[in-house]
């Protein structure tokens, strides 16, 4: 075994150099090392005075928030970037999220915020297509002339509703698929990425690129009001991610229930769809987007809320025992708007799809006006992809039967894309015993050297920064076999 590394470090040592510059590795938001401070000064993290009210410290590489008397919005906390302590700061670019990565480098088209959490109580879900939780964003240009919200930027909210039980980590994936905005109908809809496509402030700008700070608050989770009670946050990590269905699966939470044996996972459909959109899910212990959607354990269907505003999905695996990481494949059934018959026929999409030229997809429950099946069921390859539109190449419509409005779905039928993959149990945002157990299974073995190759290579997300100088290289892989050989002895530090 020995000698097989010798020959890994040597190829290894041929690509080292360039790691850092290769995509596709997590940006460190915090890793709570320490409290530091902002620019007011005060601490970047505080507890908010209006909820709880909360105080928050840091632990052993986690944030601690307690409540300390009892209000109605119960727990909550920020993350306060000000440069300086005026609301003309919000100008200054120290004062943007990005001026505050531990680690790292700042990608504009960052698309993923990842943390998790766990609290010393139990907490039940909304029903309804409800949520007990939001993530409030604010979001602007430094260059803004004349920003909204006191010149914090465009104030959005993600809506969260995974239950869990006391002291059981929640994990929590943020696309830019945003489920409100201040001032507007509950069921107004928003684009992917809305400030940049769909600006309502003068100077368009990426959603994470451009955002101030954010809030996690409670709205309805009574177990969150009392005196005393504590949630634990993991380390928050930026990631960007291509080819996923950002639009159909948005704001993901999930954890293991011990109690049941079973994972449960939530999310955001998008609003107003008659009928709801169904949902295929696959469950691995392995990455559905690298390994092929074909290798996951089919969970099953689920459907969403039918034509409502209210659109969360919570969805329980069959029962299983918990993994160290458990992935889990979420592919949208896309509704159909209309097609229009033509040569090739074009397919409007409820949403937007994120399909590519080339992409295959799956058409199926598409209804004649009259009654019947209609005969554009079956699998295309797309050409002419715009953001809800695709057009079926090969394909002459004119002869076709008129379509019944809002009848039938696209699916993809890629192996490895166009579909959503949430993991619970990212050794990144949960502490462990030892840092050489990269996927936190209780051992050190060849599965934690291969996940750290792969980080130090840059195809991988960087989840064990042992040495603590701000990447994965191979000094943390090394490490991780040492351990492995040794039976579990971890070195850390410089």
């Amino acid at each position: 075994m020995r000698e097989s590394i010798n020959k890994l470090f040597l190829i290894i040592g041929a690509l080292v150099i360039s790691i850092t510059q290769l995509p596709g590795q997590s940006v460190v938001l915090d890793d709570f090392a320490a409290m530091r401070q902002n620019g007011i000064p005060g601490p970047l993290w505080p507890g908010m005075t209006n909820q709880g009210p909360t105080t928050c410290s840091v632990s052993n590489n986690t944030l601690v928030c307690r409540t300390q008397g009892s209000a109605p919005d119960g727990l909550g906390y920020w993350i306060m970037t000000l440069a300086c302590d005026a609301a003309s700061c919000y100008s200054n670019p120290g004062s943007y999220l990005k001026a505050w990565i531990k680690s790292g480098t700042w990608n504009p088209n960052i698309n993923r915020m990842r943390w998790s959490y766990k609290c010393s109580t139990n907490i039940a879900p909304s029903t309804g297509g409800k949520h007990w939780l939001e993530i409030g964003t604010y979001v602007r240009s430094p260059q803004d002339p004349s920003p909204p919200e006191s010149g914090q930027g465009q104030h959005y909210y993600h809506f969260l509703n995974a239950g869990s039980q006391a002291n059981e980590w929640v994990y929590v994936e943020l696309n830019r698929s945003v489920q409100h905005r201040v001032g507007q109908s509950g069921s107004a809809e928003y684009v992917e990425d809305p400030e940049w496509n769909s600006p309502t402030m003068a100077i368009p700008v990426h959603y994470y690129d451009g955002m101030t700070h954010f809030y996690f608050g409670p709205t309805s989770a009574s177990e969150l009001q009392a005196a005393g009670v504590t949630c634990t946050t993991g380390p928050y990590t930026l990631d960007t991610v291509s080819n996923g269905a950002d639009a159909f699966v948005s704001s993901v939470a999930g954890t293991y229930n011990p109690v049941t044996g079973k994972y449960e996972v939530s999310w955001n459909q998008p609003k107003n769809i008659p009928k709801g959109v169904t949902f295929d899910v696959r469950y691995s212990t392995l990455s559905m987007r690298q390994n092929g959607w074909n290798t996951g354990i089919n969970g099953g269907s689920i459907t969403g809320p039918d034509d409502s505003p209210y659109t969360i999905i919570n969805y329980s695996s069959p029962s299983v025992a918990r993994a160290g990481a458990m992935y889990f494949g979420i592919r949208p059934r896309m509704p159909i708007v209309s097609i229009t018959r033509t040569a090739p026929v074009q397919v409007t999409l409820s949403n937007e799809g994120f399909l590519s030229d080339g992409d295959q997809v799956i058409i199926s429950g598409v209804l004649q006006s009259g009654g019947g099946s209609h005969p554009m069921n079956g699998t295309y390859t797309i050409r002419n992809v715009n953001r809800t539109t695709i057009s079926l190449d090969g394909t002459d419509g004119s002869g076709w039967p008129a379509v019944a409005a809002y009848s039938g779905t696209a699916t993809a039928a890629s192996n490895t894309k166009n579909f959503a993959e949430f993991v619970v149990g990212t050794a990144a945002s949960n502490p462990s015993t030892t840092p050489c157990d990269v996927n936190r299974d209780g051992k050190v073995d060849s599965n934690d050297v291969n996940i750290s190759l792969s980080s130090a290579l840059g195809t991988g997300s960087c989840v064990a920064d042992l040495d603590g100088n701000g990447r994965c290289d191979v000094v943390d892989l090394q490490r991780v076999i040492n351990a492995s050989l040794s039976g579990g002895s971890c070195r850390t530090g410089q």
